[in-house]
């Protein structure tokens, strides 16, 4: 897949720009607060939905303005040509999708049309964060990829957010409905078994991937490892199994639920346990193994959607070349030409300049104050 133009208005600080792309590398570069993420953001937009930089719509309306429009041109593998476009207002807290010019009623139908991997710092917390940041990681790969797996997910969000209410309401007293629990245990189990089946199933699947990009990007003789913590410590793992283990806990912990409010096991509490040689990466890794873990797990993400979605997609790159030292730099730019559609973000155009050339396929653009004033193209 390739992206062919974007048109923004009212995007953050850019009030209306319009930038055509070349098929390979492209550099956004100039100084800090400009708008060269913005940029790279409404890219995201277009593709999921949703931007990397916040989680409030409201956040990307330019200043002083009440609402934003994103559009798109892109080109399949195929070369069948496309469009996309996104409009938000915060008058009315609404965003409406289109897809080829037809209105798309529900956004999880939108997700998985034009597959792209983001790296940004902020992506740092799947190494180091919180569990919710890497099972947020897993779900969005595998949603990109299954339309099934986002649906189950959204169910499975919608039923946890009922049963929770219900727990909560019986532990502050302003319920004394029992019965109504377990009402909602057989779709929460249900969901939540389909969910587990196919993490399980995704990494199996990404784990060689994930392994050969660590490799192919590190130096050092370290053996990475991805596992996934759930219910069932057991090998063999069936739909059947998972149902019924994840049944009888919930039965065994309904006092507790109970007691604490909310529903305190499934896969919303589950884990991706991340190691390097068996030692855990948050706590024992130093900064340049999980800055090489996360690169790592992003190439593996390209690879995975690649295969899954038949579609080469499109790879984010937001201010990455800064954390990396010139070696890496140059060997993930040499690994990455001519293998798909890049954006890049950065201070300095000088890392690049050295590696590339400048003739059509890889382009550079400097941007400043919400404009793009110069289309670099040299020979």
């Amino acid at each position: 897949m390739r992206i062919k133009s974007v048109r923004l208005r009212n995007f953050r600080n850019h009030r209306y720009t319009n930038v055509n792309f070349c098929d390979n590398i492209n550099i956004f570069y100039g100084k800090n607060g400009q708008g060269k993420t913005n940029i790279l953001d409404g890219l995201t937009y277009l593709c999921l939905t949703k931007g990397f930089l916040s989680s409030s719509d409201s956040n990307s309306v330019l200043f002083g303005e009440n609402d934003f429009e994103l559009e798109a041109n892109f080109y399949s593998d195929l070369n069948v040509k496309s469009s996309a476009k996104l409009l938000y207002s915060s008058l009315t807290k609404s965003k409406v999708l289109f897809h080829n010019n037809l209105k798309v009623d529900k956004a999880i139908s939108f997700v998985g049309l034009y597959p792209i991997v983001v790296l940004a710092p902020q992506f740092y917390s799947i190494v180091n964060g919180l569990p919710q940041e890497r099972r947020k990681f897993v779900d969005m790969v595998i949603s990109q990829s299954s339309k099934s797996y986002l649906q189950d997910l959204v169910e499975y969000k919608r039923v946890l957010k009922q049963r929770n209410k219900l727990l909560s309401d019986l532990k502050n007293q302003r319920s004394f409905d029992f019965d109504s629990i377990e009402s909602w245990n057989k779709p929460l189990v249900e969901y939540g078994s389909k969910i587990i089946l196919k993490r399980l199933n995704f990494i199996k699947d990404f784990i060689p991937l994930f392994q050969k990009a660590y490799k192919q990007i590190s130096n050092a003789n370290e053996i990475p490892s991805i596992k996934y913590l759930f219910l069932l410590n057991e090998e063999n793992i069936s739909y059947e199994n998972i149902y019924s283990s994840f049944n009888e806990k919930l039965i065994k912990i309904k006092n507790d639920e109970i007691k604490r409010g909310l529903s305190i096991i499934g896969p919303h509490k589950d884990e991706f346990e991340f190691k390097i040689n068996n030692f855990d990466v948050r706590q024992y890794a130093s900064q340049g193994q999980q800055k090489t873990f996360l690169v790592a797990l992003k190439l593996a993400e390209f690879f995975y959607l690649e295969e899954k979605c038949a579609e080469k997609p499109v790879l984010i790159l937001d201010d990455l070349f800064s954390e990396l030292d010139k070696d890496r730099s140059l060997f993930l730019l040499n690994f990455l030409k001519n293998k798909c559609q890049v954006f890049i973000s950065s201070t300095s155009s000088q890392i690049f300049d050295e590696a590339l050339i400048y003739n059509g396929l890889n382009n550079k653009f400097l941007v400043e104050s919400g404009n793009v004033i110069q289309n670099c193209i040299t020979t």
